[in-house]
């Protein structure tokens, strides 16, 4: 057990930490500060399937981290819009995942909230929640994807594809 004095000083050493990376943090851009909600919430429902899985390339790390999840092509089929305004038909999303889906999943339902690359993130609810649909005139969330070279989304996905191949189903 903790001295008093000694309990007292990592109070005070834990206060002033606090302090100083509040003081020093940098805010958010106003356009990412304003797409971040404190829920995920998504603009369209639909029932698709997947016809093609690309992961994006990897990231250099050199400081032995392990990724466990990065940004990923999905090609979907939509078969149904349950909710929202998207075109029936096929359609590239960006998710963000581990490994590839199952083929033998079949038409399932997929949330997706517009990004800020004229595309849509898949949004991953939580099974136990029912994730809300976003409010009317919400700024696009970020892409899953930034890339600090200039590259467009169909490089980064050539890449991912010369790197990994294109699981078709």
């Amino acid at each position: 057990m903790l001295s008093r004095p000694s309990h007292i000083a990592q109070i005070v050493l834990a206060a002033l930490l606090v302090g100083v990376i509040l003081n020093h943090s940098t805010p958010l851009p106003a356009k990412e500060r304003d797409a971040i909600s404190d829920f995920p919430c998504y603009d369209i429902l639909v029932e698709a399937h997947i016809i093609a899985q690309v992961p994006s390339p990897l990231p250099d790390i050199d400081d032995g981290s392990i990724i466990m999840s990065w940004p990923w092509f999905i090609d979907l089929n939509i078969d149904r819009v349950l909710e929202g305004s998207v075109q029936r038909g096929r359609i590239s999303v960006l998710t963000l995942q581990h490994a590839y889906f199952r083929p033998d999943l079949g038409s399932r339902r997929w949330e997706m909230q517009r990004n800020d690359m004229n595309g849509f993130n898949a949004r991953m609810a939580d099974p136990v929640q029912d994730m809300p649909r976003c409010e009317e005139g919400i700024i696009p969330a970020p892409a899953y994807i930034r890339n600090e070279e200039g590259l467009g989304l169909e490089e980064i996905r050539r890449e991912g594809e010369r790197q990994y191949g294109n699981h078709r189903r």
